[in-house]
């Protein structure tokens, strides 16, 4: 791990395990395959693999041999494999995938569709266990910076879409998001940063009730050396800049989808620039991809429409001093 200006960088380097083997840890293998440790947890429950060693205090710690495996399972759910169809052919030792796998194999992305229109059907009957399956698939299908445009943002359109026809029950975005929301939550759990990483706050404006992206920019930034700390959407205008001032935190990420409310980053910037004039302010968010005019009159860091672009610029702008909300 090193440091430039502040901004952990955390790197996946070998650990020697209390064993005293060269072993890896879990962020370790996370960080080398891009498969989220949920999917590995996931994996290890559903099929037995990967199958860790177990520490003293009951940590895991997989070998490089283990390692090679993930990255070979993640390139071929990528290449259109289910998950169970990959891991049956690795143990079976085999490099092709079954009979019904190999005409026609589809790419990465016409599989990301399929699972969206699976975790659609999973929403419309509450199936719970189908719909973590489906997530489990998708976050090995894609690494963690395209999750949240390439199957997130469709499978949630896919909701929405099914609700306004009447083809779907009420209860289907909740349970979608609600679905969505908890494994982001693990995700953004298992990220954790030393406490020498420079903080930045991430919520939503004030009344806006999406609160997915905001989340997937926390993660993103996690993943970028930023101790991104999430704070959801409940919060008003004070309370976004009372939680800045407490925590000494060096910028504050407001997140925007709908666009009557995307206004309300001017507000905080007004009351941050009298009571916290060090913060940075940045926003994003789908309300500035349907109104671009609003990204530039609003008085703040524009960070762009997605969360890896927005972890990215952030990152920039903490390295060589972003200007503040007084600026």
């Amino acid at each position: 791990m090193g440091t430039h200006s502040g901004v952990v960088r955390m790197t996946p380097d070998p650990i020697a395990s209390p064993q005293g083997s060269t072993l890896y840890n879990v962020k370790a293998v996370v960080m080398r395959t891009g498969v989220p440790a949920p999917t590995l947890r996931s994996w290890e429950r559903r099929y037995g693999f990967p199958a860790p060693r177990r520490g003293a205090h009951g940590e895991r710690w997989y070998t490089p041999a283990d390692m090679e495996a993930v990255q070979w399972l993640r390139s071929r759910v990528a290449e259109g494999w289910s998950i169970s169809a990959a891991v049956a052919s690795l143990r079976a030792g085999s490099a092709e995938p079954p009979l019904t796998h190999r005409a026609g194999t589809p790419l990465s992305s016409r599989r990301l569709a399929t699972l969206a229109t699976r975790f659609l059907d999973a929403a419309v009957h509450c199936d719970e266990a189908t719909a973590e399956a489906v997530l489990d698939e998708a976050a090995a299908c894609c690494c963690l910076e395209d999750l949240g445009p390439r199957f997130v943002v469709p499978a949630m359109w896919g909701i929405a879409q099914a609700l306004d026809s009447g083809e779907a029950p009420q209860c289907s975005g909740a349970f979608g998001a609600q679905a969505v929301r908890r494994r982001l939550l693990r995700m953004l759990s298992d990220a954790s940063l030393p406490e020498t990483a420079p903080t930045a706050l991430v919520a939503c404006v004030p009344g806006e009730g999406h609160d997915l992206g905001a989340l997937l920019l926390s993660i993103a930034l996690r993943r970028e050396g930023v101790r991104a700390v999430f704070l959801g959407a409940e919060l008003g205008v004070s309370d976004l800049v009372d939680a800045a001032e407490r925590s000494g935190a060096r910028a504050l990420v407001l997140s925007a989808t709908v666009t009557e409310l995307a206004a309300q980053v001017a507000d905080v910037a007004e009351v941050a620039s009298r009571r916290v004039p060090s913060l940075s302010i940045g926003f994003g968010g789908g309300a500035y991809a349907r109104r671009p005019r609003l990204a530039v009159e609003t008085p703040a860091i524009y960070l762009g429409e997605m969360a890896n672009v927005g972890a990215r610029e952030l990152v920039a702008l903490l390295r060589d001093g972003a200007p503040s909300s007084g600026s």
